[in-house]
């Protein structure tokens, strides 16, 4: 290196480091504050090749530097490697490469180095957080979203994507009705909700996926205040489909049941443990002569003559207790008339509540 001590005498002072590296690799100057920042003497580093510092991780990033830069003289690069210090560890800096080859004074490639540990630290905790977020949302079974303030996406989560069918170049930058061309969703409103007044939604919306299907969701969408005064939306939604078409299936199954019910040949009761009864059919109606509003609440003791309601009671308990599933009786209609019947029962749930359902057969035959 030509007149290196000139050029410590304008550099050493700075808190930058500096080099020059020839055009096979090998460092030819090194300055004073190198020993500052990394500890090695100058002198020992002179004559050695700059890959010996380099972390062997970013040797690929270092040969295909080295050949951009030799292309042209004046070619200027920056990256971020981790160099060897006189400690044996490894440290992040920041190197701005300059080709000064055609420059006799010079002759190589010169480097400006700067510590960058802390910043790129911050900026690999930043950078795993990132994943770790990624990685969460994208493990979410519910849909996760962001918008500008002009409805614009700028996040998306994997379960957005897969409803869809797009991918995140596909989506994000785009608009509501960008991706939902079809659809109509209150975004107008609701988006404007949490914009102008920092409200949290929520509301229910039914929409088709990529395949067509049409799907019930919830969506629930939050204020986003950022650091320059903008506020984006978070949104959040849940399939509910699922449980729409079950709640749907119960109602259809308790609708079937209710016309079988209601109309079965046989009079039918639903009565609790202690022979309150819940429900009854037209034909126990019928048999008994009272209005089913009457029925409800009444007990099965309050149906039966006085002389036989210790018998009627010691009935319906081995029926309850399961002693036996049929006895033979009466039914007492309300004008008076004894009408035997054939009692059958089986245990249920009604209500959220164990009961018994009794089918009475009336075994008067007319000769």
């Amino acid at each position: 290196m030509k007149n290196s001590i000139e050029y410590d005498k304008i550099i050493d002072r700075i808190t930058d480091a500096f080099y020059i590296i020839d055009s096979d690799g090998t460092l030819s100057y090194a300055s004073a504050s190198v020993s500052k920042i990394l500890g090695h003497s100058p002198q020992n580093l002179i004559g050695r090749s700059a890959l010996e510092f380099i972390h062997p991780d970013e040797h690929h990033f270092a040969y295909a530097n080295q050949e951009k830069l030799l292309e042209y003289p004046g070619s200027r690069l920056v990256h971020d490697y981790r160099i060897l210090s006189a400690e044996n560890n490894y440290r992040w800096m920041e190197f701005t490469f300059v080709n000064m080859i055609n420059i006799p004074q010079v002759g190589g490639v010169m480097a400006q180095m700067r510590d960058v540990s802390e910043r790129k630290n911050i900026e690999l905790m930043l950078e795993e957080s990132r994943q770790r977020f990624s990685l969460f949302m994208d493990k979410i079974p519910a849909c996760v979203w962001i918008r500008d303030q002009e409805g614009r996406y700028i996040y998306v989560n994997k379960t957005f994507k897969g409803l869809t069918g797009k991918s995140s170049d596909e989506l994000i930058g785009k608009s509501y009705h960008d991706v939902f061309p079809d659809s109509i969703e209150p975004i107008s409103g609701t988006d404007r909700l949490c914009l102008d007044y920092g409200k949290e939604i929520e509301y229910m919306e039914r929409g088709p996926d990529e395949r067509g299907i049409i799907k019930d969701w919830v969506i629930y969408k939050f204020p986003m205040p950022q650091p320059d005064g903008t506020t984006f939306i978070g949104s959040l939604g849940f399939d509910i489909s699922r449980i729409i078409h079950a709640k749907e299936q119960i109602t259809e199954a308790e609708d079937k049941f209710k016309l079988v019910f209601d109309n079965a040949p046989d009079a039918i009761f639903i009565e609790d443990e202690n022979g309150i009864i819940l429900d009854a059919n037209k034909k126990a109606c019928q048999l008994q002569g009272l209005e089913l509003e009457l029925l409800r609440g009444m007990n099965i003791l309050d149906l039966t003559p006085e002389h036989k309601r210790s018998l009627v009671a010691l009935e319906f308990k081995k029926l309850w207790e399961q002693e036996t599933n049929s006895v033979s009786s009466f039914a007492w209609h309300a004008n008076g008339d004894e009408i035997p019947v054939e009692i059958h029962a089986a245990k249920t749930k009604h209500g959220g509540q164990e009961a018994l359902v009794l089918t009475l057969r009336n075994t008067l035959r007319v000769v």
